[in-house]
């Protein structure tokens, strides 16, 4: 039924609905936002990164063993020494004081850690406006096939035999037809084609039914969370090197117990002993020009990421800027689009009583219902359009 689709609003006596009407369709689809399909993009990608552990509050342990065999010859002594001796000892060292070098060195590796996790996961701008562009494309493509009403029979012979109507008027009747059906498969192919490209980046998700949703909560742009974390690590690379210079105070233990076999001067001893100690060390660097130098380095690799994340931060204000402009510019256009569509709908509706009263063909009913359609879905391109600067404002702006 060539016709079908297209006489639908004008035989069946319908109403145009409005263009933000969610899509109908014969099984309910799964609504989806576009986070939601954002946070899966990015959970596809995770990948295990090692949890860096604290040692800044834990002592390191230590078990030794030696074993040793000597014979020595001392200056003044006829005999030889002969020693063979093992011992087996367990050690602790505890930091009391180490101007938190240690903290400052496990805040580094946790941050590094972060990093790497955040940088797997991220969604690259490529990947975003592609995602951006297949959901709003798939938002218009199901609006505007959700607006055809359930198609009625082809009465085009019925009517053409019975002499109601002259060729003219079934070829007029045909070609406006034909203009209607070919615009449905259209809108066909870019609902195919979005999803498609919506699987490609997600994987199979089934069908999907986009809603337009802007939340409230703004997180913070990916390339300025990058550029703070690199400060926040150059910072605390300074404040390990700086923890070099600070006085370092270290208590040390060590038990265990040995066994050894000596003979000197023809007297042969053996035995097993214990062996048992403690120890308070104190370290004062006073004179080290080594540790200058990496703080100085240090520093400087603070200075530049400073400078990077200054320089991301006007890029973000500036890309932000632009995308404002973008939507002021797009809400006067979603007016002007609002009042055009609301004028064709009601011209429709006059076409449609007139044709039905024999004043106007059913073509021109058939006219108006298209021009009702073209409108209503240049309106929902606005609307996404504006939709989709929203969400590149949320994700660049400062």
């Amino acid at each position: 039924m060539i016709l079908a689709a297209a006489l639908s609003l004008l035989l069946s006596g319908g109403q145009a609905p409005s263009p933000v009407d969610p899509p109908r369709t014969g099984e309910a689809p799964v609504l989806h936002t576009f986070d939601e399909l954002l946070a899966r993009l990015s959970a596809s990608r995770a990948a295990n990164v090692p949890a860096q552990p604290t040692t800044a509050s834990k002592p390191v342990v230590r078990l030794e063993s030696t074993v040793q065999s000597a014979r020595s010859q001392e200056l003044f002594v006829r005999t030889p020494f002969d020693l063979r001796a093992a011992t087996m000892t367990l050690a602790v060292d505890y930091p009391l004081r180490d101007g938190g070098y240690r903290a400052a060195a496990d805040a580094i590796a946790q941050a590094d850690a972060a990093d790497v996790r955040a940088a797997q996961t991220a969604v690259s701008d490529a990947d975003f406006n592609a995602l951006l562009d297949a959901f709003g494309e798939l938002y218009v493509a199901r609006a505007a096939l959700a607006r055809a009403n359930a198609p009625s029979e082809d009465r085009t012979q019925t009517l053409l035999a019975s002499g109601q109507i002259s060729n003219a008027t079934a070829a007029a009747w045909q070609e406006r037809a034909l203009a209607l059906r070919a615009r449905q498969l259209d809108l066909e192919l870019r609902k195919v084609d979005a999803e498609a490209r919506l699987q490609e980046l997600l994987g199979d998700v089934g069908e999907i039914a986009p809603v337009l949703d802007v939340p409230s909560a703004l997180p913070p742009p990916p390339a300025l969370a990058a550029a703070e974390r690199r400060v926040e690590r150059a910072r605390l690379f300074v404040r390990e090197m700086e923890a070099r210079r600070r006085p370092n105070v270290t208590l040390s233990g060590y038990a265990g117990a040995g066994a050894a076999n000596s003979t000197f001067a023809g007297t042969t001893s053996s035995g097993a002993f214990g062996i048992y100690g403690v120890r308070v060390q104190l370290s004062l660097p006073l004179f080290d020009h080594t540790s200058d130098a990496d703080v100085a380095r240090a520093e400087l690799e603070l200075a530049r990421a400073e400078a990077d994340r200054d320089a991301a931060l006007r890029e973000a204000g500036r890309a932000a800027a632009q995308e404002t402009r973008r939507i002021e510019a797009e809400k006067k256009r979603i007016a002007i689009l609002a009042e055009s569509y609301d004028v064709a709908r009601r011209r429709q509706e006059s076409m449609a009583r007139l044709a039905g009263a024999g004043l106007r063909t059913d073509a021109d009913a058939l006219a108006a219902a298209g021009e009702v359609a073209e409108r209503a879905m240049r309106l929902d391109e606005a609307r996404v359009e504006e939709w989709k600067s929203t969400q590149r404002l949320r994700r660049h702006a400062p």
